[in-house]
């Protein structure tokens, strides 16, 4: 049967791998089996969302292998929006699909595809219904991630006046959010920098951070200097904050260093994050200016 996912980046490798098969004998279909003795689901008509990432971890460091696994076919991007979708003819069971690549920019994180049989094993009829890559899906357990996630970032001056003298403070703001990245990720580079023109001097002592709703006490995570700073996030406080908010504010003084009139003073953050949990180096960068 044709199984689907649909809005992936053009030019990723998807790979779907079968976790749960069929089971038959002469009169059809009998039920569902592990398609490897060595996979820890306890129900194989109802894997939880904590299985299944657990097992996609397993397949991306190389602990699980030899499960019969499909390439997954991208369609034309007909649209040119970038975004395509993915088929491969699957048998009935339970696939995990994976997304990966190098040029991605998007996170995937693991999707789960059932195969299943209309009426019975007898009558040769499959089903299998789309799945989404920018949906939530929910098993047994918690949510779990099927969907991607799209890092972006914002920077915005707060409260500014459309006229700055010399010596006057002019407040800024960063936005971003750190990508929900599942179980499957033990390692992760989330890395927020903002660099200012030569003519605003950054006030250090003003840098507040946010991360959903409580403050983030970096320490030694923050680097400083007059014309910009460097946050690079410990994997364990990126993976422990997995999809919230990041919100930065922090003040610099126009110095006589600025440009006047109609000259800009411009001004950029940039968010670098992981976006393949087998290599923590292998990364993706956004930015914004103002």
């Amino acid at each position: 049967k044709e199984a689907t996912v649909e809005n992936v980046e053009v030019g990723a490798t998807v790979t779907a791998y079968q976790i749960v098969k069929g089971d038959y004998n002469q009169d059809g279909l009998k039920g569902y089996i592990k398609t490897s003795d060595s996979l820890n689901i306890a129900q194989v008509t109802a894997p939880t969302s904590d299985e299944v990432t657990a097992i996609a971890t397993g397949i991306i460091n190389g602990s699980i292998s030899n499960l019969p696994s499909e390439l997954m076919t991208g369609a034309a991007d007909t649209d040119e929006d970038g975004y395509t979708t993915y088929t491969a003819d699957l048998k009935a069971g339970y696939w995990i699909v994976l997304v990966t690549g190098t040029d991605i920019i998007e996170v995937y994180n693991p999707m789960l595809v059932g195969v299943y049989y209309s009426v019975s094993g007898s009558d040769n009829t499959m089903t299998s219904k789309p799945v989404d890559a920018n949906d939530n899906w929910t098993l047994v357990t918690s949510n779990a991630y099927a969907k991607s996630t799209k890092p972006t970032i914002d920077k915005t001056i707060v409260d500014g006046d459309e006229s700055t003298a010399i010596g006057d403070r002019v407040n800024f703001q960063i936005s971003t959010a750190i990508p929900s990245y599942s179980d499957q990720y033990n390692e992760v580079k989330v890395v927020i920098s903002d660099t200012l023109s030569e003519g605003l001097t950054l006030d250090h002592n003003s840098i507040e951070i946010m991360i959903g709703d409580t403050e983030y006490i970096a320490g030694d995570a923050l680097l400083a200097s007059d014309n910009g700073f460097v946050l690079t996030l410990p994997s364990k406080d990126a993976l422990g904050n997995s999809g919230k908010t990041v919100v930065i504010t922090y003040s610099a003084t126009l110095n006589e260093n600025a440009a006047i009139n109609f000259d800009p003073n411009t001004n950029t953050a940039e968010l670098e994050y992981s976006n393949n949990p087998s290599n923590v180096n292998d990364t993706e960068k956004v930015n914004d200016k103002t």
